[in-house]
């Protein structure tokens, strides 16, 4: 009797740990119960785009505070993998349109670091990506001398650097084994040099529609049909900056370089967020998409050759450079008698005269030879031009250009 006692007792033992076990697992599946991932990012709180509540911001992560609300710069999909070969690919992230959500920085909002272990203290990585719009989940395609547009197989890890793997243009990743793939058509419309942007992406396609693409893998074709729904970002410019504060609401505030223009920037990779400069702020009307505003104008300007021709972020610029072509990305303020700055990097040279922009909301254009005075001059104003008799690297104390 009492080993079939015993017997029993495991049984029901058993039978009750079998319940605990499966409730348990349930319990974590419908988020009853959750547990911190690596960083302290819980997976469910980490879908919390926007809130009010600083006890809510999520460690190791960047946000955009603006009008009382933290607002989460999202990662997208990248490119490149360090675990994987793709370090000749250019770097590219992808949205898809169901989850594109990238927060808008304008004038009078805060960029903010949360982490309760590290400091940037050795350098804010920042890396700038021209806005290409919606296409297939296809970038980086490669041109030749006739015009075509292909994909490189990248080893073993098939065409990683080209494909959105979250994409339907993930279907593509089956013919892996080929070493160029070419694309010729999408919709009957060839695909070349005016349909391609520079990030090696095709332009001119309606946000989420279908198209029939007209792959090959050699003399033999294949039809896919993949949809426009990737909003794809294409690397344009990188730099590092080193300004940064502690403040005594658990943020580290990153401090915004006088020299950015408008445009979608990646910290650390953190997270993206879409700067709006004060002169083009006016131009949005509703979408922040869809306004007017140029995202791709780079900051460091080159010649034809490669040359750099002027380069605010080094404080650089080069005899040839043309000022006419020169715009300032910040406007001047023209409150009072003087705009008040501090220089850095001067050189010999004569003034800089600034005219009103009317297009802008107070934007101001650079006239004359964007040459230096001495240290420590200050800007006049007079009417609807400011007189600069200092050019340099500018860190703004009232106002900006």
């Amino acid at each position: 009797m009492k080993r079939k006692n015993k017997g029993k007792n495991i049984i029901i033992a058993l039978i009750v740990i079998v319940i605990v076990i499966v409730v348990l697992l349930f319990a974590i599946r419908s988020g009853a119960i959750t547990f911190e991932t690596y960083g302290g990012v819980n997976p469910k709180e980490e879908e919390k785009y926007e809130t009010e509540m600083q006890s809510e911001l999520q460690n190791g992560c960047l946000y955009v505070y603006s009008d009382g609300i933290y607002h989460l710069c999202t990662l997208g999909t990248r490119s490149w993998d360090v675990n994987k070969n793709t370090s000749s690919v250019p770097h590219t992230i992808w949205y898809l349109s169901d989850n594109d959500r990238i927060p808008v920085f304008k004038p009078g909002d805060t960029l903010v670091y949360i982490s309760s272990t590290n400091v940037p203290f050795d350098g804010i990585t920042w890396e700038r990506f021209a806005d290409y719009g919606y296409t297939i989940g296809v970038s980086n395609l490669i041109g030749d001398e006739s015009g075509h547009y292909h994909i490189t197989r990248n080893g073993d890890n098939g065409y990683v650097g080209y494909v959105d793997p979250d994409s339907d243009a993930d279907e593509l990743e089956a013919l892996g084994s080929v070493e160029h793939l070419f694309i010729d058509k999408i919709g009957n419309i060839p695909v070349r040099e005016n349909l391609v942007s520079d990030g090696g992406t095709i332009l001119e396609l309606e946000k989420d529609t279908e198209y029939i693409c007209e792959w090959y893998t050699g003399s033999y074709y294949q039809d896919y049909k993949l949809t426009a729904n990737v909003h794809a970002f294409g690397f344009l410019e990188k730099f590092t900056t080193y300004n940064y504060s502690f403040t005594h609401s658990n943020c580290i505030e990153i401090g915004l370089p006088s020299y950015l223009k408008s445009g979608v920037y990646d910290l650390n990779g953190i997270g993206m967020f879409r700067y709006v400069s004060e002169r083009d702020v006016g131009k949005i009307d509703g979408n922040v998409n869809g306004s007017s505003i140029e995202w791709n104008d780079p900051i460091v300007v080159v010649d034809d050759d490669g040359r750099v021709l002027y380069d605010p972020i080094k404080g650089e610029i080069s005899p040839e450079y043309d000022p006419a072509d020169y715009e300032v990305s910040e406007p001047a303020s023209a409150s009072g008698n003087s705009v008040n700055s501090s220089y850095n990097n001067q050189s010999s040279g004569s003034n800089n005269t600034y005219t009103q922009d009317d297009t802008g909301p107070d934007g101001w254009y650079l006239d004359t030879d964007p040459y230096a005075g001495d240290a420590g001059d200050t800007d006049t104003v007079e009417g609807d031009v400011i007189t600069d008799p200092t050019f340099s690297t500018v860190d703004v104390t009232d106002g900006g250009y």
